[in-house]
């Protein structure tokens, strides 16, 4: 059974690669902008890490999106 916690995890990965991929940011760049590593955006891309409610409006503001566009179901 799919928590609401592994749920979330699952919709803010795939749109955190898909954002990112669309501003054409390696996790390398990514990691660099919000002052993070590139194995923090893996580890959130890959579902290991759950970001905190700072770091997703951090790389928000990176991307130039909205905050809440991360947890937009597709």
């Amino acid at each position: 059974m799919t928590t609401d916690r592994n749920k979330a995890a699952i919709i803010i990965s795939k749109n955190l690669k898909r954002y990112r991929k669309s501003a054409g940011l390696t996790q390398i760049a990514l990691g660099l902008k919000i002052g993070k590593n590139a194995e923090y955006i893996s580890q959130i891309e890959r579902r290991v890490a759950l970001p905190s409610v700072e770091v997703l409006f951090t790389i928000a503001a990176v991307l130039n999106i909205k905050p809440y566009e991360f947890l937009r179901e597709e």
